[in-house]
């Protein structure tokens, strides 16, 4: 394999080589010359061979000849140093060394398990590449011939290989062979006691499990190989007419199959030239149903882990939502997800997030519906949602103008679902938050929709003071008319009673003059005088005491008449 440059061959012989080493069936002396050989002329290939050569017997090698290991390893740091290899040689290199500080741990010289043979029983073969020819093979060149043949070559044919164990041939005494070698393996493994003794607690398990049988009355199916050939017919058609392997299979619980599929599809992601290459491939992988959610959200966190945004997996998520619903609905659903877990992410992944969705929302691929989970208040929102909003709004208003974003905006068609980011009707204070927030990032051409609602409403609160402040001025006016017309009512109640006294008074007086004394005539006419006016008085008053029920509703009339004025001019 060596002269055939077969690099996979000799990689194998190299392995099987390194572990006659382990097992010390020959010296290391062979290995030693190996890696010799491999380093003279370092290549690619070859330091990495020695690379494998020393991880599979590096640690027996520093047990049984640590000056020369040393040697081969201060090669290995030179052949580093010069960089005279690619960087994948390199890697190998490094990786050596790191197992070698280790101290071999994941590469283990011999594990206990297959330390099986004594020291004493050991037999070591001492071989070498650099055999002399064996007798019985001409490998001699003639004097005149002008062909030089390498000598290492002839080393190589001295070892007498038997490649025809290679091939099958029919061993008629098959069964005898193998059982006399059974008992070598035996003799030579030191297993005999434990095969006994295994053989031994085998017969006693099987004589209590018939003990058990014939205590219980169970009856022991004995299958015969027409019941075998049944059973094997019955598993064959449920394997092939079962529609899927969840149908004939158990789930598999540890998601191995979940993170190979993560595997693959971000392989293709980063390994394809362009992204109609890359959708091809993706597309090809047969996804069963459910796991679309898994291929979105594995492109949107190849496109998160990169240091700047590319267009490359805008255009990617773009083409999966164009093909199908299915697709469209993931994107939007992870929008959700991912903006529940903003607080998680760097500044630069919230950038290459609020990107790659932009370019979904500027292409009309995915609904503007996923932007109503967002409200902006200083309470539902956080520091790292505030920049990813920021992030959103400035790229749309870059693609789009912030004359045709905030136009559009306002359409019927978007506005109940940026209601929660433009929010009005609420609180003002939350206006106000929203009118500073946008105005802050530069974008105050959007909220001008917010101001000129925020001004209603505040003169809306101005009138409602000055017709609540008139409306308990005329109240209070109303109260203090009633107040007065009850005293005015008092008033010529008591007054009338008066006049009435001093009337009857009046007149006893005028009877008891008129018979007592006629010649005060003058002072009699006088009286009578007086009595005929007080008697006008009278009757006036007393015209006015018939009707005081008009009075009072002439007063409630015109109460009435100056509140429908008052609620007018309100």
């Amino acid at each position: 394999s060596y002269k055939r440059n077969s690099k996979i061959q000799l990689q194998a012989c190299i392995r099987m080589l390194a572990h006659l080493v382990n097992q010390q069936v020959v010296t290391e002396l062979l290995s030693l010359e190996i890696l010799v050989l491999l380093l003279e002329s370092p290549t690619e290939d070859s330091v990495e061979l020695a690379c494998e050569l020393m991880k599979e017997c590096g640690q027996t090698l520093e047990a049984l000849n640590a000056s020369i290991t040393q040697d081969i390893f201060e090669k290995f740091r030179v052949i580093l140093h010069e960089g005279t290899v690619d960087r994948k040689t390199q890697y190998s290199i490094e990786a050596l060394f790191a197992i070698r500080k280790s101290n071999y741990k994941n590469f283990p010289g011999l594990p206990e398990d297959l330390d099986l043979v004594e020291d004493d029983d050991k037999i070591i073969h001492n071989v070498s590449i650099q055999d002399s020819i064996p007798s019985g093979l001409d490998h001699s060149v003639e004097p005149n011939s002008n062909i030089q043949e390498n000598p290492l070559e002839q080393n190589f044919d001295n070892i007498g290989t038997e490649e025809q164990l290679d091939i099958f041939r029919f061993d008629p005494k098959y069964e005898p062979n193998e059982e006399e070698w059974n008992k070598i393996k035996l003799e030579l493994l030191g297993e005999n006691e434990d095969l006994e003794q295994r053989r031994q607690q085998e017969n006693l398990e099987l004589k209590e499990a018939e003990q058990f049988e014939m205590d219980n009355n169970l009856k022991v199916i004995d299958m015969t190989e027409t019941d075998l050939v049944n059973l094997k017919k019955s598993i064959f058609v449920i394997i092939i007419s079962s529609l899927d392997f969840e149908e004939c299979c158990p789930d598999d619980m540890t998601e191995t199959d979940l993170v190979n599929l993560k595997k693959s599809i971000f392989v293709i992601i980063i390994s394809s030239l362009d992204f109609e290459e890359c959708c091809h491939k993706l597309l090809k992988l047969n996804l069963r149903p459910g796991q679309e959610i898994e291929l979105v959200g594995m492109i949107i966190d190849a496109c998160i882990q990169e240091k700047t945004y590319e267009r490359y997996y805008g255009s990617i998520a773009e083409r999966f939502c164009v093909l199908s619903d299915v697709y469209k609905e993931c994107f939007e659903t992870q929008f959700q997800m991912q903006y529940m877990k903003l607080h998680r992410l760097e500044t630069n992944k919230l950038r290459n997030l609020g990107n790659l969705f932009v370019h979904l929302l500027y292409s009309k691929v995915i609904s503007w519906s996923v932007m109503s989970i967002i409200r902006l208040t200083e309470d539902d929102t956080t520091t790292s949602g505030r920049i990813f909003i920021k992030i959103v709004f400035l790229e749309l208003a870059k693609l789009m103008g912030i004359e045709s974003l905030n136009k559009y905006l306002l359409d019927k068609n978007c506005s109940p679902y940026v209601s929660g980011i433009f929010i009005k009707g609420e609180n003002p204070k939350i206006t106000r938050f929203c009118i500073n927030y946008f105005t802050s990032i530069g974008l105050g051409a959007l909220t001008e929709d917010m101001r000129e609602y925020l001004h209603n409403y505040q003169a809306l609160v101005e009138k409602l003071d000055v017709s609540s402040d008139s409306e308990s001025e005329s109240q209070e006016e109303e109260r203090q008319e009633i107040e007065n017309d009850k005293e005015r009512n008092i008033g010529m109640e008591m007054s009338g009673s008066e006049a009435k006294s001093v009337n009857s008074n009046s007149n006893s007086n005028s009877d008891s003059d008129s018979s007592d004394s006629e010649s005060d005539s003058e002072t009699s006419e006088d009286k009578n005088s007086d009595n005929h006016s007080n008697g006008e008085e009278e009757g006036n008053y007393r015209k006015n005491e018939d009707d005081p029920e008009e009075t009072i509703k002439d007063i409630f009339q015109e109460r009435e008449n100056a509140m429908n004025q008052a609620k007018s001019l309100i």
